[in-house]
């Protein structure tokens, strides 16, 4: 199985000859819509420029809390 980007006018011609001497293939096309719709990110460019706003240094200890609160508070939930 051989897998050809779709080229007009070129495509076609190389399927013949494959399919000659007995080689499957399938065409797609040479940008898909996920590759035309879907943009990356915009990148910071100045990494030195760039500076923390804010940084949670005792994550753990908040965590645990959370874990805490949430086994003492009653579920709302109907759990049986």
């Amino acid at each position: 199985m051989v897998t050809l980007p779709y080229v007009q006018g070129v495509t076609k011609p190389v399927q013949r000859i494959l399919k000659h001497h007995d080689i499957v293939s399938a065409v797609r096309p040479h940008r898909n819509l996920r590759q035309i719709l879907v943009h990356p990110k915009h990148k910071v460019e100045d990494w030195d420029g760039a500076k923390v706003v804010d940084k949670d240094t005792n994550r753990c200890a908040i965590w645990v809390k959370e874990a805490i609160f949430i086994r003492k508070t009653e579920p709302t939930i109907n759990r049986d």
